[in-house]
């Protein structure tokens, strides 16, 4: 059970989640690749001109695999929920952070999709409240389903 289960209001049932996108791992993944092509290249040509490639290369990976690391938990620590009361987003597991807004505080919501977003699925969701605050989701996965599940949620609670 999750943050969202967790701290649901007695009255409150669960409408819809929202996950990051995979594409979060694709930079952690390519440094390791290039690391990797790195050793791959010192083993062919172990008389490189270039010293100590075999351990440039080595940090390489290591650095993408730590990146990987945070990225994986930052993944796996991430909600998104609309619920039959509020929107509601936490990340974080040492440092937590959560914001919620109520359905009927929600003035606007606006997705703004890449090239590539548009293309695999992901896009950052702004969600403006009364008063004029703004809370940013990004890199959600299916950005547009889930602003259509907010609204259609923030209609009903009118």
């Amino acid at each position: 059970m999750g943050y969202v289960e967790q701290n649901l209001a007695p009255d409150e049932q669960l409408v819809t989640k929202a996950n990051l996108h995979w594409i979060m791992f694709l930079g952690p993944i390519v440094f390791v690749v290039i690391g990797a092509l790195l050793v791959l290249y010192s083993s062919i040509n172990p008389d490189s001109p270039v010293s100590g490639l075999p351990y440039l290369s080595l940090l390489v990976i290591f650095l993408g695999l730590l990146a990987e690391i945070q990225v994986a938990v930052v993944y796996r620590t991430t909600e998104f929920a609309v619920t039959t009361k509020r929107i509601i987003a936490k990340s974080g597991w040492l440092h937590r952070k959560s914001s919620e807004i109520l359905l009927g505080k929600v003035e606007s919501i606006n997705v703004d999709q890449s090239f590539l977003g548009s293309l695999v699925g992901f896009g950052t969701l702004m969600i403006i409240g009364t008063g004029g605050t703004k809370e940013f989701f990004p890199n959600i996965a299916d950005a547009i389903e889930f602003r259509n599940s907010i609204n259609a949620q923030v209609a009903r609670a009118r």
